[in-house]
């Protein structure tokens, strides 16, 4: 096993522990069965596999003093107003925590090319930020299974324009139904 797993491996580990101990000395479980163990151990690897999937899809996440950093030592200030001006996603976590996926900055401290354009159009449909995200980084059958990122890379003016007119589409469409549901065209190709 890899360094890097043997550590995750034992701060995981280590987090649960604490957790637990902290369940157990307020007399949180009650059941201590094997049973309930395994159905407990079956749960919390089902949380592991959750977030690896959601990991593998949306990539790295970064703080906002990451993303000032990113940008060129911006302020908080700056990236702020970015995020009102729909320039820029970024999503709250289940734990309340504001972060920024970090596949809408190049590795030269940019953002993508033509990622405003598009964040322009979605956001402000009122849908939650992760499924702008999702919308991003989901294969669209459309454009034969790529991602909406795959075609800004492309630098196809032609296709970056058909993909804007999706964005336009899929946000009206967006207004129209209740929050949280993806349209047809963000689903996987096949």
């Amino acid at each position: 096993m890899s360094d890097l797993k043997s550590r995750y491996k034992a701060e995981l580990l280590q987090e649960i522990g604490r957790n637990l101990d902290e369940y157990l000395s307020r007399d949180t479980i009650t059941d201590f069965s094997a049973d309930a163990r395994a159905a407990t151990a079956s749960s919390a690897l089902a949380g592991v596999r959750e977030a690896n999937r959601v990991n593998d899809q949306l990539g790295v996440f970064y703080s906002v003093d990451r993303v000032m950093q990113v940008l060129g030592g911006i302020s908080r200030q700056a990236v702020n107003e970015r995020v009102h001006k729909n320039r820029l996603l970024r999503v709250r976590t289940s734990d309340n925590v504001l972060v920024f996926p970090a596949f809408q900055f190049t590795e030269h401290g940019e953002l993508r090319p033509g990622i405003s354009d598009l964040l322009k159009i979605l956001l402000p449909t009122g849908e939650d930020p992760w499924t702008v995200a999702y919308w991003l980084t989901s294969e669209i059958a459309d454009f034969g299974g790529r991602t909406a990122l795959d075609i800004l890379d492309s630098r196809n003016v032609d296709e970056i324009e058909d993909l804007l007119d999706l964005a336009r589409d899929d946000a009206a469409g967006w207004q129209d139904m209740p929050h949280g549901e993806i349209d047809d065209h963000a689903r996987t190709a096949g």
